[in-house]
């Protein structure tokens, strides 16, 4: 999914019922131990925003889908880590066999790089069809973006990730394809990927079957990535009484528990940082973090202070 407004992608699964100064330092709020919990932000301007970060949070780094950084967590916690994301639009490739960055994006990526930035993802959802949210992109294609245009830039310091891909098998299939064809452009080795960032919709226990799946391909690499999970909850999808706001909280306290008994995931962010009352058919308001009003709800405070249903 893009943002939250935009038209989503199917993530149906099993589970379903079918900018800082460079000086200072990024803080982990979480004390030092369990997984980083993050947030997917589909307004960067929205004032609720403030309500999620802060000393009293455990919200600690963010993304927007984009390249752009959000202003108003960046001056309410100058510390929260902002992770930008290149996609199909940061790339020219007029010459087919050595697509590069747009001089535009290089500008905002080194200028992010410097303001401490230093994880980067990549081509939301490839997986998935345009008109569903996703970037529809062939893996081919992907590959030789991912060789010459995300590879070179762990060169200047960037954690990279490999393409973001959603929670059906669909996105596994494509991760396959994918190292396929990297692998044929990068003399048969694995591209590499410091961490690998995925999406997931539906119950715990799809979600658990999602964690083993992702471990299994991985599990060859010879570097073996940690992995982040960007984009989480329970939606309605169309599904009378599913995806309700006390299915959701049940959701994230069992999502928790499986992620602190594999120390392979590192981080993981909440889709539904907006009001109850803005929310499309197939999110349903369930996964919202705020009340009309810009206030948090329990959904809200349980994960901003990391406490259980």
């Amino acid at each position: 999914m893009h943002a939250l407004f935009s038209i989503v992608g199917l993530a149906l699964l099993s589970g379903l019922a079918q900018a800082a100064p460079a000086s200072q330092a990024r803080g982990n709020n979480n004390g030092g131990g369990g997984q980083r919990v993050g947030i997917a932000v589909p307004d960067k301007n929205s004032n609720d925003l403030k309500a999620l970060v802060g000393d009293d949070s455990k919200v600690d780094w963010y993304y927007t889908w984009e390249l752009n950084d959000s202003p108003v967590i960046r001056k309410a916690n100058p510390k929260a880590e902002f992770l930008p994301q290149v996609g199909p639009r940061d790339v020219v490739a007029t010459d087919p066999s050595n697509p590069t960055l747009n001089e535009d994006s290089a500008k905002k990526l080194s200028a992010l790089r410097k303001s401490g930035s230093k994880r980067l993802l990549c081509f939301n959802e490839p997986d998935e069809e345009v008109k569903n949210g996703g970037t529809g992109l062939d893996p081919a294609l992907v590959a030789k973006y991912y060789k010459h245009v995300i590879m070179p830039l762990k060169e200047q310091g960037w954690q990279i990730s490999h393409p973001v891909v959603t929670g059906s098998p669909r996105g596994l299939g494509w991760l396959q394809k994918f190292a396929t064809e990297c692998r044929a452009l990068n003399g048969n080795a694995d591209c590499p990927t410091d961490f690998v960032s995925v999406h997931w919709y539906g119950a715990a226990s799809g979600l658990g079957n999602w964690v083993g799946e992702l471990h299994d391909f991985y599990k060859s690499y010879r570097n073996k990535p940690k992995f982040w999970f960007t984009e989480l909850g329970v939606p309605k999808a169309g599904v009378e009484g599913q995806g309700t706001r006390d299915q959701n909280m049940d959701f994230l306290t069992q999502a928790r528990q499986l992620f602190q008994q594999n120390n392979f995931v590192e981080a993981y962010a909440w889709f539904g940082v907006n009001r109850d009352t803005h929310y499309n058919a197939w999110t349903g308001s369930g996964v919202s973090l705020f009340d009309g009003n810009g206030e948090l709800n329990n959904l809200g405070n349980m994960l901003k202070l990391g406490t259980s249903s």
